[in-house]
């Protein structure tokens, strides 16, 4: 009886999510590749990665350059806006990148360029960054307007902009890993 109820639930949502009609973000973005790593012993290397348009309409996005802590091996869900709190990790000191504002319309893509210019005597370790894409504009879609039945009840409309982030990442020298093992019986006989 459990089993008839649980199959016809199945085919009543197969059902209901068929009769939804389905639209997509008029904002959709694509960046690519999502992270960039440089080889920090070369005193000078570029990079790039390319953004697309995806959506139905014309954007235009800044690119700005932001450091997330990193605690206990956990990512801040926020990135650092305190310079003073930055650790000497931070990769943004040494980077440069080009353009800051794209604007694309539908369809299009941009590849942006970033550079590695080594500063002085960086010490041995990784260091990393990243940079932030956000929706500044959003051009008026030339769209036919949607005829809308009437509803009785509360009516809502959610509109998501959804921000992305490249990584950016290098190393200079040999990383230096220390692992320690331990052997079950090592440690019985203990």
């Amino acid at each position: 009886m459990i089993l008839r109820k649980i199959a016809f639930m199945a085919q009543f949502l197969l059902l209901l999510t068929g009769s939804i009609s389905m639209t997509y973000a008029a904002t959709s973005y694509r960046v690519a590749p999502g992270i960039l790593e440089f080889d920090l012993s070369q005193k000078k290397n570029a990079n790039s990665f390319t953004v697309r348009n995806n959506g139905d309409t014309k954007i235009r996005l800044r690119i700005t350059p932001v450091y997330y802590q990193v605690t206990g091996g956990t990512i801040a869900d926020e990135p650092e806006s305190d310079p003073k709190k930055i650790k000497a990790d931070s990769l943004l000191p040494f980077i440069r990148f080009s353009p800051r504002i794209v604007t694309l319309t539908p369809g299009n893509e941009r590849k942006i360029r970033v550079a590695f210019i080594g500063k002085g005597a960086m010490l041995p370790g990784d260091y990393r960054g990243h940079l932030s894409f956000k929706i500044v504009k959003i051009y008026n879609a030339n769209r036919k307007p949607v005829v809308e039945e009437q509803v009785e009840g509360i009516k809502t409309k959610l509109s998501f902009i959804i921000n992305t982030t490249v990584a950016i990442a290098g190393r200079i020298g040999t990383p230096v890993f220390d692992v320690k093992g331990l052997c079950a019986k090592d440690q019985e006989s203990k």
